[in-house]
């Protein structure tokens, strides 16, 4: 192995060194692994010393570094660390920059509330009219990921046209152009096959203009599978071979990471002229690759399914059927250790399912209530059951994905806080040696000193920032509604809506009331109060733009002992691939702008926990919403009930 040469030692050597490195790598990106030893060796020495600007620059630079030979996902520890030192007011002008990396890694490994708490802190430095093009470029970048793991499709591919266009207008030279990558799987997810192809073939032509052969290879395997699809098999046999060519003119590491998906592009190139032979020895050689590089379980079992069918058309049944047995158990621990989003799919399916069979118990208890009380209280008892069961699966879905994200959020400050504080005692150790020895002098003791308060101010910052943890999910816990004691306080419906109204909206909204009692009722007060007062809220925030008047109308009845309430209004709507979600917490299309999401989700729980009832909703996009409440209330049987004038004795 080659000595590395000697790291420079002055400020002054330093920055001039940086900037050299930097000028460098812009010029050959491909060449990004050449230039990792050395500065590598200089953060390793920069961590022995007090935090400083350059330091900041250095972080930033090994982050870009990294990201070009694809292994961004190591980049969380040195985030952790120049994020800290940010902290101290160093290096502000990296700071949105390892602020965006950082959420969008949490967001790709599905850290999800991470992600959450750093775009929050971004978006507040992003409102800065200061703010520079690249800057606002990498906050849009950070928006995307996020959204991707809320399946906001839409909303992703507007951030990441925007973060492109902004990136062009700053001439930015670092690796954006997965931007454009990005977008085009964008594009696949909503089956817009003639936008996929013009974005993968930009990203094409921005790599190649920027020496990225990495990415050049990459989007040319987009450009050719967006070809297929379209019917264009003479241009994806083009696009395939230009990847190929490409492939020889990238790092090694870069090569293993690209070849199986230029291989599967060369298999599916193959099954389009009927060559099932070589398309599946092609993909087999695919999927081989992708296993030495340990990539996701949802990417292995996609190419074992595409590889199925082609072993069925050359006579291999038991190897087609071999290859959906693997794919079936890739996607068995995909679903275990899977994001959020496949944890929400799983808990929206469970909820249909036991909603539907709650509506048939609730039909069969009112009907056996007429003929014999005894099968009333057995189907009354096993509709709670089949409730308590989707409560307890929902809240413990929606909990341990909530437990997993403060696990991995308290990882970095606390980790960070453990390597300082490990550097602290080391220090401490060796300056009550040189005491002893009477070996000290001022300046040691100096730079010893400042040692250890700028480590300790490192530690206590990280320490801090993992207490804010732990009190915001102190504070969602909080926040979950518990079981009331008061149920059997009634009042009259019409009172309660009134007075969660004024708590809702107050006197100055520009909305208005209409109720619709088919008769008088009285009702449990404290728990339709809550809960209509955060309908009302939801109205407030989300069905009118903000000061135009609307109408929001109130509608209850009764059948039997089933009582009926519903909240109407005449807005925007629910979008379709948001209405599946609303109850579920952190769900919000104020997403990243001060909003909880927690509004709805509290009120279902209430009413399924408290009325033993159920809460739904019916919308369509600009016609507005309609929450339902459905609960039962039996009332005492008349020998039962204490009598107001002979109170019964203690």
């Amino acid at each position: 192995m080659p000595q590395l040469p000697s790291p420079p030692a002055t400020p002054a050597e330093r920055w001039a060194w940086l900037r050299a490195e930097q000028a460098r790598y812009w010029g050959e990106p491909s060449q990004a692994g050449d230039q990792l030893p050395a500065t590598l060796a200089l953060f390793e020495q920069l961590k022995q010393e007090a935090p400083s600007e350059f330091g900041v620059a250095l972080v930033a630079h090994l982050v870009c570094l990294l990201d070009e030979e694809l292994q961004g996902q190591t980049t969380a520890p040195l985030l952790a660390i120049g994020l800290g030192w940010t902290e101290l007011g160093l290096g502000a002008s990296y700071r949105i920059y390892l602020l965006a990396k950082s959420c969008h890694l949490h967001a790709f490994i599905g850290e999800v509330e991470q992600a959450a708490l750093l775009l929050a802190r971004l978006t507040d430095l992003n409102a800065e009219a200061a703010t520079a093009p690249e800057d606002r470029a990498h906050y849009q970048i950070a928006l995307a990921a996020c959204l991707c793991v809320k399946q906001e499709t839409q909303r992703e591919i507007e951030c990441l046209l925007a973060a492109s266009a902004l990136y062009q207008e700053a001439a930015y030279p670092g690796p954006w152009v997965v931007a454009l990558t990005d977008l085009a799987l964008a594009y696949r997810r909503q089956g817009d096959f003639e936008r996929r192809l013009q974005a993968s073939q930009a990203a094409v032509k921005f790599s190649v203009q920027q020496r990225r052969w990495a990415e050049a290879c990459n989007a040319l395997t987009g450009v050719a599978e967006a070809f297929l699809e379209m019917g264009d098999y003479g241009q994806a046999q083009q696009a395939v071979s230009s990847a190929s060519a490409y492939l020889a003119r990238i790092s090694d590491y870069a090569r293993r990471r690209f070849e199986p998906e230029v291989l599967a592009a060369q298999a599916k190139c193959c099954a389009a002229s009927q060559d099932f032979a070589g398309a599946a020895q092609l993909m087999q050689q695919s999927i081989a690759g992708l296993a030495s590089l340990q990539s996701k379980n949802a990417h292995h079992a996609r190419r074992l399914r595409e590889l199925a069918p082609w072993l069925m058309q050359i006579g291999d049944g038991e190897g087609a059927l071999l290859a959906l047995e693997q794919a079936h158990a890739w996607e068995l621990s995909d679903l275990r250790l899977s994001s959020q989003r496949a944890l929400t799919m799983a808990l929206e399916k469970a909820e249909l399912h036991h909603a539907q069979v709650d509506r048939e118990h609730a039909q069969a208890h009112a009907k056996a209530l007429e003929h014999k009380n005894q099968a009333l209280s057995e189907s009354l008892q096993l509709q709670r059951d089949l409730q308590d069961e989707l409560i307890a699966s929902s809240r413990l879905a929606s909990l341990g994905s909530l437990l997993a994200g403060v696990a991995h959020e308290l990882n970095t400050p606390l980790g960070v806080a453990l390597t300082a504080l490990s550097s602290l005692v080391a220090r401490g150790q060796a300056l009550e040696q040189r005491l002893q020895q009477g070996a000290v002098s001022r300046s040691g003791l100096q730079a010893d000193v400042l040692a250890l308060t700028t480590g300790g101010a490192l530690s206590l910052s990280n320490v801090e920032r993992a207490i804010k943890l732990i009190a915001t999910y102190k504070e969602f816990v909080a926040e979950l509604p518990e079981p009331r004691l008061d149920l059997a306080a009634k009042e009259p419906l019409e009172t309660l809506v009134h007075a969660a109204w004024r708590e809702a909206l107050g006197p100055s909204s520009a909305l208005s009331l209409e109720l619709d009692l088919a008769e008088p009722l009285n009702v449990a007060s404290g728990v339709i109060h809550d809960v209509l007062v955060q309908l009302f809220q939801n109205v407030a925030r989300h069905a009118y733009p903000p000061g135009q008047a609307g109408l929001v109308r109130v509608s209850a009845g009764r059948t039997g002992h089933q009582l009926w309430l519903s909240v109407q209004d005449q807005g925007r709507g629910i979008a379709a691939d948001l209405l599946p979600r609303v109850f579920d917490p952190y769900v919000s299309t104020q997403f990243g702008q001060g909003r909880s999401g927690l509004g709805l989700f509290k009120a279902q729980a209430q009413v399924s926990k408290e009325l033993k009832g159920r809460l739904s909703v019916k919308s369509a996009p600009g016609q507005g919403a309609r929450f339902e409440i459905e609960w039962l209330q039996l009332e005492l049987p008349a020998q039962e009930a204490p009598s107001p004038a002979q109170p019964s004795s203690p």
